[in-house]
Order: structure tokens, then C-alpha cells, then sequence
């Protein structure tokens, strides 16, 4: 049944990533016909892989796990049986949907991919060793050390005080991303006086600047952004009330075009598109004529491992393979086939009734593959709990 088609699947190392793994692997036998192929390393392994097709390849010694997990990943060409479709698929996806099989019938030659969630300035702090990252991670943390000293009022720590305070920061965040929500609610807060009724969940009173819930416990004080843009040196928008950098970079998103510089640098390739929505190596689709692609791929990967400034990652490398084969235009799949579900997206929200998903709180999805990338298996996410009955 289905010999000319398999899902394929790499794992090396700890016992979490096999853990992930073997969850996976166990939603595909329950909705899929086709067969799943596990790539592995076994010497490497903290524990068995337990399933009944398992490719054991020695990979170099002295790669970390995460290098040799990426080595198999990128040389899938070198090692599967040729003549076959297949579709790779990282440990930590899951398949919900009742037609994950049409997946196989997306395919468009050479190889076909799913967009990321962000573009590629997002991503490069995280690819290359340029500072952006440390910089980024030490102004955010003396900005929040600085919050803590100037903020003395004692907060209930009850779980429950501290999960609507969360709940709040979120649909904050809601608000500040959408113009209309934004002007309303704004409009709204600034003829309100004392008390700013937000919704029925919480309310805000100006005048002591503190945020309520609806039982009328206090449960986070409001920030002076204005105060700390000027402690440290940035600029502070009063109608948009966003703090940014002297290049009117927002201090809350992290980017750089380091990565593609890189690309430049190191392969004399030329990223044309700044903002370039990469590709997510979660999922893709390939056959006997994806050898180049791959090829290029696998090799320009190894060449980064030995470069200190470049981070063990495969999607750097996989931008530069898009763009020297000139696919940046070639069709991706759509998001229903790789479904990324990020916990700190304040947007990202599920509908339990209709199974749908949506990324930015207008556009809901009901997917086939979710790609849970981070906080698999937290208990303390709804989300994961609707995911895991």
C-alpha cells in the first residue's frame, strides 16, 4: 500500500527529541496510509527508537547531535531509495487533519517547501554570530530589570492572578496590532476617567495606573514607557506608544540583514529581497529530481559548520540554495501542510469547536500538520491540551 510514497523522519541524540518522535509517529499510524521512514544514528541515541522502519546511518563522529541530526536531514537524497515520493516532516509535527495524505499531490517539482513565520531579517540574529542576538538580549533584560526597581507595588502571586495577567498582555497585544481595534479602544481610554473598562475581563484605572480583573484584584501595574525610552536612550511614540531605536527600529523586534550579507560573503550569492519570506525546513516535498537542490543544500551546510560565524542551523543555508537555484518565486505550500504554532505569538488563538487555528487573530485555518515547535508537550497551554486528547 502506497510503495512509491513515504514520510520521512530524523532524529539523533537525547531522549526528549525521541520522546517527540515516537508522539509523532504515532498520529501518522492513526491518520495516514503510507509508510514512515525513520532516519537515525543509533549510537548516538539516549534511547531506542522504537518503530519498525529505521535507516541507521553512521554520521561523522565528531559532530554534536544536533549537527549530525542536520548532516542526515540535508543528505535524505544520498540515503532513501530512489524512484519514491516522499515528504519530510520534523519530529515535532503532528498530524490532525483527515486528508494529511493529499500532501503527496502538492508536490511541484524540484522540491516544494512551506513559508516560515517570519522573514528573513527576523531570522538572521539566529542564524549568524554577528551580536544582534546578546545586544537584543541585554537591552531587553536591563529594560525588565529596570521595570522591577521602579515597580513596588506587590503583586497576588496566585497562579490564577498571574495567568489573567498573561491573558491581558495578550489581548494588549490584539489590540496594538490592529489599527481600528487600536483607535477605538484608544479613543475609548483617553474620555475614561478614572476607570477604563478594557472588556468584561479587566479594566484599567488611570489614576492609580493600574490594571484590574473583574473581581477587582489588582493584577499588573502600567508601564511608563515614556520614562524608560528616555532612561535608556530611545524614542517613545505617544499615539502609537512604541519604543525604537535611533534607526526607528522597534526595541521589541529583533533583526538584522547580517544573514544576508553572509550569504554574499560566503557563497557569492545574491539575496535580492531584504525582507524575503524564507522558507521553513519543518516540511518539504521531494523526489529524484530534487538531487541538486539537495546536494547544494547538504554541502553548503557542512561548509557552515566549520565557520564560527555562522550558528548550526540548516535554514541560513537553505536561503542561499532557493536563491541560487532562482526558486524565491516558486510556490509554497499552504500553511495547512506545516502549520506553525508559536506559544509567545499574543495572536495566535484555537477554536476547539471548529478545529481551526489562526496566526493573526482574523484569518482561521482549520490545518493538517501543526508544527509545535517549542513548549511541546506543556501541559499549561490549552492549546497543547486540545492537541494532545
Amino acid at each position: 500500500m502506497g510503495k512509491d510514497r513515504a514520510y520521512v523522519f530524523v532524529v539523533c541524540g537525547s531522549k526528549e527529541h525521541i520522546d517527540t518522535l515516537h508522539f509523532s509517529l504515532k498520529s501518522f499510524r492513526q491518520k495516514s496510509k503510507y509508510d514512515q521512514i525513520v532516519i537515525t544514528d543509533s549510537k548516538r541515541n539516549e534511547v531506542p527508537v522504537v518503530h519498525d522502519h529505521i535507516i541507521d546511518i553512521d554520521t561523522p563522529e565528531h559532530f554534536d547531535h544536533h549537527q549530525a541530526s542536520i548532516f542526515l536531514k540535508t543528505s535524505l537524497h544520498q540515503i532513501l531509495p530512489k524512484g519514491k515520493r516522499y515528504v519530510y516532516m520534523d519530529t515535532d509535527i503532528l498530524a490532525v487533519g483527515e486528508q494529511v495524505d493529499e500532501i503527496f499531490e502538492e508536490y511541484i517539482p524540484p522540491i516544494r517547501f512551506a513559508l516560515d513565520h517570519c522573514n528573513m531579517p527576523l531570522f538572521s540574529p539566529a542564524a549568524i554570530n554577528c551580536g544582534c542576538q546578546e545586544d537584543y538580549d541585554r537591552l531587553v533584560q536591563s529594560i525588565k530589570d529596570y521595570v522591577d526597581q521602579i515597580d513596588h507595588y506587590q503583586f497576588n502571586d496566585d497562579p490564577k492572578i498571574a495567568q489573567q495577567r498573561e491573558q491581558l498582555k495578550k489581548r494588549l497585544v490584539v489590540v496594538f496590532n490592529n489599527k481600528l481595534k487600536f483607535l477605538i479602544q484608544g479613543t475609548r481610554g483617553f474620555f475614561s476617567w478614572p476607570v477604563f473598562h478594557f472588556d468584561q475581563d479587566f479594566k484599567y484605572n488611570r489614576k492609580e495606573k493600574l490594571w484590574y480583573n473583574a473581581r477587582n484584584q489588582p493584577i499588573m501595574a502600567q508601564v511608563n514607557w515614556s520614562k524608560i525610552a528616555k532612561k535608556f536612550g530611545l524614542k517613545y511614540n505617544f499615539i502609537t506608544m512604541q519604543i525604537k531605536d535611533e534607526k526607528g527600529r522597534s526595541i521589541w523586534v529583533n533583526q538584522c540583514n547580517h544573514l544576508q550579507e553572509r550569504i554574499q560573503e560566503k557563497f557569492d550569492i545574491q539575496v535580492n529581497n531584504k525582507k524575503w519570506q524564507h522558507w521553513n525546513g519543518g516540511v518539504f516535498l521531494f523526489d529524484d529530481r530534487s538531487h541538486d537542490f539537495l546536494e547544494f543544500w547538504h554541502q553548503s551546510t557542512m561548509e557552515i559548520f566549520k565557520d564560527p560565524n555562522w550558528k548550526t542551523r540548516d535554514q541560513g543555508t537553505l536561503i542561499a540554495t532557493v536563491w541560487k537555484f532562482k526558486l524565491e518565486r516558486h510556490p509554497t505550500l499552504d500553511t495547512k501542510w506545516n502549520y506553525i504554532c508559536d506559544y509567545n505569538n499574543a495572536l495566535f488563538e484555537h477554536r476547539p469547536e471548529e478545529g481551526t487555528l489562526t496566526q493573526d487573530g482574523k484569518t482561521y485555518k482549520k490545518p493538517e500538520f501543526v508544527h509545535i515547535y517549542h513548549h511541546f508537550g506543556d501541559t499549561s497551554w490549552d492549546f497543547w491540551n486540545w492537541i494532545n486528547q
